[in-house]
């Protein structure tokens, strides 16, 4: 089965999904109209399961029927190609590229919880719906939600993050505000009472330390409009400033041609002097037992835009390599061997079966959550509850407006996974 593919990647100039950067950066609509907006293998992942879970909402199926689904993506990005000497350079010339996702066990596994948490909210929902924005933001500026529920007793604006390299957060969110402030004009602009309360929810259920709930007033809402409506409009003034920040500079595509945002970085590392350094020995940081609990929390903070600024100087670095430019001592060497995979894995199956019969299969047992969903409460419980680990919630540190409560204790102190990008 297909699913088919509807319009998940329309933007507006100034678009919620992007206002962490607009807002804090006046000059980022400009600069990023100077760059395509290139797609990428994650980000068209996520399309994919957002079209799943979207399908699933709507249509009233479970993540798990929807398993060796194939969902298509179609993407663009620049076309590179080896100039005179054998370097790689992109070119302006923009190609198609394609993705196709089968959703799998796996897949399934993480968003059924979301898809099920929603179902249970009592409510009118709605999914995929695009709010009109320009009352705050200008003409012909809009937004696409994932999911809301309008109740009596508040507004629920709900967005699925598929990612699992960079947390998102729910307290302070600026692109679920907008969608929120969107929702309220849309379906509920006759609630007028400013203690309404309007949660904002992130769905993040490949990254544990992504999530989580912030409920804020209809008064506060209509106040970040206000801010939202003074950053829009310093978008518009000649010359828009720069002003780098991790909110800033984290997905702006032009930050690789910003000395702004290269000084930011060196500045905040305190690495901005590089021409003492006789070799790597002489090259140390400070030991963070020593920093205030507010500097602790800033580095951990700036972690996402200091890893994406690291890349990009190992992906320089890689490409002088290929390039045969100076790399000042380092050299490409073929490294760990990639998984083998079927070119055609239909054709694949005809071949193996042919020879090997069943063996050319493994068999894998349903998870605890497929089996709970099939076998009734009286016979789960007496008969299948002792086989079952049930999954620990890794601790996490998140804001602390977020909704959920503190946890009085715990030992383990986590590792730095949550920063790691596919």
């Amino acid at each position: 089965m297909t699913v088919e593919q509807r319009d998940y990647t329309a933007h507006a100039k100034l678009s919620p999904s992007s206002a962490s950067g607009w807002m804090q950066c006046a000059a980022y609509p400009d600069v990023n109209a100077q760059y395509l907006n290139e797609d990428n293998e994650a980000a068209a992942e996520g399309t994919a399961a957002h079209a799943i879970s979207d399908f699933c909402l709507t249509h009233g199926f479970d993540a798990y029927d929807m398993i060796g689904t194939v969902t298509n993506i179609t993407g663009k990005r620049r076309k590179s190609v080896k100039d005179s000497s054998g370097r790689w350079i992109k070119t302006d010339e923009v190609e198609t590229v394609n993705w196709s996702f089968t959703w799998t066990e796996d897949d399934a596994d993480a968003l059924q919880p979301g898809i099920d948490w929603i179902r249970e909210q009592e409510g009118t929902f709605y999914g995929e719906a695009r709010v009109d924005l320009s009352d705050w933001l200008g003409e012909n500026q809009f937004g696409t939600m994932d999911r809301v529920i309008l109740s009596d007793s508040g507004i629920l604006v709900s967005d699925l993050k598929w990612g699992r390299g960079i947390a998102v957060q729910a307290v302070g969110n600026k692109q679920l505000r907008l969608y929120a402030l969107g929702a309220w004009k849309k379906y509920a602009s006759h609630i007028t009472d400013p203690a309404f309360p309007v949660t904002i929810h992130i769905d993040q259920p490949r990254n544990a330390a992504g999530g989580g709930f912030w409920t804020v007033t209809l008064g506060e809402l209509l106040e970040f409009g206000e801010e939202a409506r003074a950053a829009a409009e310093a978008t518009r003034q000649p010359e828009p400033p720069r002003n780098p920040s991790v909110d800033a500079c984290l997905w702006c595509a032009g930050k690789d041609d910003c000395d702004a945002y290269h000084k930011f970085n060196l500045s905040f590392l305190g690495l901005d002097d590089f021409s003492d350094l006789d070799d790597l020995e002489d090259l140390a940081l400070p030991d963070p037992q020593g920093f205030t609990p507010a500097r602790r929390r800033v580095i951990m903070e700036h972690a996402p835009l200091i890893k994406k600024w690291l890349e990009s100087v190992h992906a320089s670095l890689f490409q002088a390599a290929m390039n045969g430019d100076d790399t000042a001592g380092l050299k490409l060497v073929e490294g760990r061997k990639n998984p083998d995979k079927w070119k055609d894995p239909k054709a694949a199956e005809k071949a193996l079966t042919a020879r090997l019969a069943e063996k050319s299969f493994t068999k894998k047992l349903i998870t605890p959550t497929q089996a709970g969903k099939a076998i009734s409460p009286e016979d789960w419980k007496p008969i299948f509850e002792e086989h079952v680990i049930v999954g620990a919630r890794k601790p996490t540190l998140v804001d602390e407006a977020d909704d959920r409560p503190a946890l009085e204790s715990f030992t383990d102190a986590g590792d730095f996974d949550d920063l790691d990008d596919d």
